[in-house]
């Protein structure tokens, strides 16, 4: 949208003004366009003090125009002047444009925020989780070859103490005594460690 009208610092007549409202209201695009041209650098100027970004007040300029285009019959003289109407309509949107840009800052800071925690998060907890594991590893180390097989193939197979017993061709109660005993020294080591 380029900001271009006739006005050249001069008041226009509100009666003339006035006029073309009413024009505008029958559908009249010739009065339209001369009240743009008469007033457009004008509610610019202010739109441009309210969002201080030159495309903003553009975008806040046209949409008031539209607004006119379509609603100039509300305008109501007992409430203020042709060009106080025009002026009010125009605060207004650019005051709705700043609220709207704000709050999608806000929104994108939230979003920032939170992404960047749970990515803290995540990182911390593979960080542990890989701690833990090379924490595990060094406690199997410490057990007997028996021990750690029978709980490798339990706790990080995912087999059954039935299905342990089948692989290591032993009976069950010696799967489970493999298992309490390799168990029962890994915490012992942890303890030590200080991390249990």
């Amino acid at each position: 949208m380029t900001i271009s009208g006739n006005h050249r610092g001069v008041p226009e007549p509100e009666e003339s003004l006035q006029v073309l409202l009413g024009r505008i209201e029958a559908g009249d695009a010739n009065a339209f366009e001369d009240l743009y041209s008469r007033t457009v650098r004008r509610l610019y100027a202010l739109a441009l003090g309210v969002v201080r970004d030159r495309g903003m007040a553009e975008d806040v300029v046209q949409e008031v125009y539209v607004q006119v285009w379509s609603l100039a019959g509300r305008y109501d003289r007992s409430l203020g002047t042709p060009l106080a109407w025009l002026f009010t309509l125009t605060h207004r949107r650019a005051v709705d444009r700043v609220r709207r840009e704000q709050s999608a800052l806000e929104r994108h800071s939230q979003h920032q925020r939170e992404t960047s925690a749970l990515g803290q998060e995540l990182i911390e907890d593979l960080a542990l989780r890989r701690l833990r594991a090379e924490e595990v590893r060094a406690c199997l180390s410490t057990l007997s070859a028996r021990q750690s097989e029978a709980i490798v193939l339990a706790y990080f197979g995912g087999h059954t103490q039935t299905e342990v017993a089948a692989a290591l061709k032993i009976t069950v109660p010696a799967v489970k005594s493999r298992i309490r005993d390799g168990l029962s020294r890994m915490r012992l080591s942890l303890e030590r460690a200080g991390r249990a």
